[in-house]
């Protein structure tokens, strides 16, 4: 390690920006020290918030909107790259990257101390830049920015969301890791059985060399989100609905299993008896898993959308306020899905009543069909034909697009009726 615990040298951050002082209690800090104190205070530096710093402006232009544009401009051509680059700086400083296992990281510290000071800047401009295009005047109205084009509110929040998750989930992880590096190979250094300690420095440099992997290919995947269509953001947030409706399927899967008494379903007690489920819940469930069936379907088909087997895409106008009713909508039929099989598992043991489940399950299927429908109408009324079907002669996309939807409808409509007829007849007899 290029620096003894007596030396101080100059930092390239300085004692305000890395909030360090270069003096102690007990005298002069080490370079490791300053280094440490450094990615100390960068780590939870950095602060999101989620309140709007000004009012929705329904009247706002393009032009309007320049500042912001330029800002997100900067963020994909230079602060995100930028970034990019400093962390495999900051690998190189440290010694991690192409270091032999023996004697293992040899880091210059100094040069450790100037990229961070970089990076910091780098940081703030990032998080700042992300704050003031989603929170920070001017701010579109939700319904009025369908001619803002990537200045669209709802981009600019989903950006922020994810600059913040970049920050937060994997650059301080990267932070901790090299702090990690610097104090093993300090500790190393002063260490008079070096086998000891060996192991510990390598795996904390193969930790930093991950963390600083999945860093940069999640500031590739935020560089690609922010050059995204509208479409494309779209799908990224149907992802989580696709997510929690393959869970739902596995849990109705096995509700309906015969040997469900052994498998591991959330008990309070885990030396409470297990009983089979009760045979009128099991039979709402087998006819429940072609709606969580059908639901998947349609998710996997409106992910496929301006592809060849749905050759559609949404129209460049449509405003924000639109499309986070189409995001919206696919979260609530998950949801409500979830709640039935929830509500199932609470009570399929037990001696209650079936008849107020019944009614509660009946009340949230009439409630999905119709988000359904309304889900559909949409879509519909939002998508615009990609240009090979315009070429081919279809003038009215909306027809074409039920059309393709309608063998899909038909299934909805059936599995939806038996359900509801079920849930009817068992209302009926309690």
């Amino acid at each position: 390690m290029s620096d003894s615990n007596s030396e101080t040298g100059n930092s390239s951050m300085s004692d305000d920006e890395s909030g360090a002082s270069l003096t102690s209690e007990t005298g002069p800090k080490s370079k490791t020290d300053l280094v440490v104190e450094a990615l100390e205070y960068m780590d939870r530096k950095y602060m999101f918030s989620s309140e709007r710093e000004a009012d929705a402006d329904k009247h706002l232009t393009i032009d309007d909107m320049g500042e912001k544009l330029k800002r997100l401009d900067e963020l994909e051509t230079s602060l995100l790259p930028s970034m990019k680059e400093l962390i495999d700086q900051l690998l190189v400083a440290l010694d991690i990257k192409g270091s032999s296992d023996y004697p293992g990281p040899q880091p210059d510290l100094d040069l450790t101390l100037e990229i961070l000071s970089k990076l910091d800047k780098n940081l703030k401009r990032t998080v700042s830049s992300g704050v003031f295009l989603a929170l920070e005047s001017p701010l579109p109205d939700e319904d009025h920015d369908h001619h803002l084009k990537k200045a669209k509110i709802f981009r600019c929040t989903h950006l922020l969301s994810e600059i913040e998750c970049l920050v937060v989930d994997e650059i301080y992880d990267l932070l901790v890791c090299c702090m990690s590096v610097v104090q093993w190979c300090e500790s190393l250094s002063d260490c008079s059985d070096e086998a000891l300690l060996q192991s510990e420095v390598l795996l904390s440099r193969r930790e930093a060399l991950m963390s600083a992997t999945q860093c940069q290919h999640e500031i590739d995947r935020l560089i690609k989100f922010s050059q995204k269509s509208d479409l494309a953001i779209l799908q990224v947030t149907w992802l989580p609905p696709a997510d929690l409706l393959d869970k739902v399927l596995v849990n109705f899967t096995n509700l309906t299993n015969p040997r469900f008494e052994r498998n591991a379903w959330i008990v309070e007690d885990q030396n409470q008896e297990r009983e089979a489920p009760r045979e009128e819940i099991v039979q709402v469930a087998k006819s429940t898993i072609p709606i969580i069936k059908l639901a998947r379907i349609l998710l996997g088909k409106l992910s496929q959308l301006s592809r060849k087997e749905v050759p559609f895409t949404l129209h460049s106008a449509i405003d924000s306020k639109s499309v986070d009713q189409l995001t919206s909508a696919q979260h609530s039929i998950a949801v409500q899905l979830d709640r039935i099989g929830f509500t199932f598992l609470k009570n399929h043991r037990t001696n209650q009543a079936l008849e107020p489940i019944f009614d509660q399950a009946h009340a949230v299927v009439k409630k999905i069909s119709w988000i359904v429908e309304s889900h559909l109408v949409d879509i519909a009324f939002h998508l615009v034909p990609l240009p090979h079907l315009l070429l081919n002669g279809v003038n009215s996309p909306t027809r074409h697009f039920r059309a393709q939807f309608y063998p899909w409808k038909q299934l909805w409509d059936v599995a939806v009726s038996r359900l509801l007829d079920l849930l009817c007849s068992f209302e009926t007899e309690h």
